[in-house]
C-alpha cells in the first residue's frame, strides 16, 4: 500500500500541481484508511464499496464533521481511481460512493462601511502603524491570502505600474493589480524599512508568521468594534464580494484570487446576492 500512497503522491505533485498542504491532507487521510484496511483484514485491491462505506460511517461515529467526513470520501476516491488509471486494478468500489452532504454557509465579509471603519484603526503616523495598515490594506486590494501575503517579497512588485507577482497554490504565479492607496502606503512604509528582502517584516526584523499577522488582524478588529467575527480571510471575501458587487468579471475574480476552478468563485456571487439584499433592508423606507 505504501508505494501506492507514494506513486500517489508523486502524481499530486508532478501531475495535478496540487500545494503541500493539501497533498498532506491527502496523505494523513489515506494512512487512516489504510490502517483501517489492516485491521479489517482487507486487500486494498479487493475492497468493496460496502467496506468503505462502513469506514466512513466508522469515522462519522467517531464525531468527524460533516466537511471532514467529504475530504475523506474525496480522498478515498482519487486514491481508487488513480489505481485504476495507473492500471493496478479494474476494481473501482467508490462507483456511487455519497458524498455527506455539506450545508453552504457563507464567508463572512464587511461591508464598504466597515472595511473604511476597520482599515482606518491604525496609526500610521506610527511606524508599527503604518506598516499594519500597509499589510492591511494590500490585503483588501489584491485579496491574497495570508500565505501570501507574508510571503512577497520587494522585487515582487512593481509599485510604477501598479501590480504584484503573486505565488500561490501549486507555485503557480499570477499578476494582481494594486490600488492607489497601497501603493502610498507600502511607499511611507518601505522609506522607514529597507532591511529585508521581504516586504513586510515583524518587529524581530524576520518575515512575519500567520499567527502574526492574524494578531494584527484581531487586535484592530477589537478597536474597530464592529460586530462581526474578523478573521484574516475577511478581506479576502470582502475584496471578492465588493468587486462582484460592482460587476466585475467573475473570471477576473477568480484569476486575481488565484482559484484554480470558476467554480470556487461563484461563492462570492452568493454572497453578493445577500450584500444586495442587505443594503436594501437597510435603505428601502418599506423594509
Amino acid at each position: 500500500m505504501q508505494n501506492y500512497l507514494q506513486n500517489f503522491l508523486d502524481y499530486l505533485t508532478a501531475e495535478r500541481n496540487l500545494s503541500p498542504h493539501t497533498i498532506s491532507a491527502y496523505k494523513r487521510d489515506l494512512l487512516r484508511y489504510f490502517l483501517y484496511l489492516e485491521d479489517k483484514g482487507i486487500e486494498l485491491l479487493k475492497v468493496s464499496h460496502k467496506e468503505i462505506n462502513e469506514y466512513l460511517w466508522q469515522r462519522k461515529a467517531a464525531g468527524l464533521t460533516v466537511k471532514s467526513l467529504a475530504r475523506f470520501s474525496s480522498s478515498i476516491k482519487m486514491f481508487h481511481q488513480f489505481l485504476i488509471a495507473e492500471e493496478y486494478t479494474k476494481n473501482d468500489p467508490t462507483i456511487n460512493l455519497a458524498s455527506p452532504k455539506i450545508s453552504e454557509t457563507l464567508p463572512e465579509y464587511l461591508t464598504l462601511e466597515e472595511v473604511e471603519l476597520f482599515l482606518s484603526q491604525p496609526n500610521e503616523r506610527e511606524p508599527q502603524g503604518l506598516r499594519d495598515k500597509a499589510m492591511l490594506e494590500l490585503m483588501y486590494a489584491t485579496g491574497m491570502r495570508v500565505s501570501e501575503l507574508i510571503n512577497i517579497k520587494k522585487a515582487d512588485l512593481s509599485l510604477k505600474d501598479g501590480y504584484l507577482k503573486c505565488k500561490g497554490k501549486g507555485n503557480k504565479e499570477r499578476l494582481i493589480p494594486v490600488t492607489d492607496i497601497a501603493i502610498k502606503l507600502i511607499k511611507a512604509y518601505l522609506r522607514k524599512e529597507q532591511g529585508s528582502e521581504y516586504l513586510f517584516i515583524s518587529n524581530r526584523k524576520s518575515p512575519f508568521s500567520r499567527v502574526g499577522f492574524w494578531k494584527i488582524v484581531k487586535k484592530y478588529a477589537l478597536k474597530s468594534a464592529i460586530n462581526k467575527n474578523i478573521k484574516p480571510h475577511t478581506l479576502r471575501h470582502s475584496f471578492a464580494t465588493h468587486l462582484i458587487a460592482n460587476d466585475a468579471n467573475l473570471r477576473n475574480v477568480q484569476e486575481m484570487l488565484g482559484h484554480s476552478s470558476v467554480a470556487t468563485t461563484q461563492i462570492y456571487t452568493h454572497i453578493e446576492r445577500q450584500y444586495l439584499k442587505d443594503k436594501h433592508k437597510k435603505f428601502h423606507p418599506r423594509s
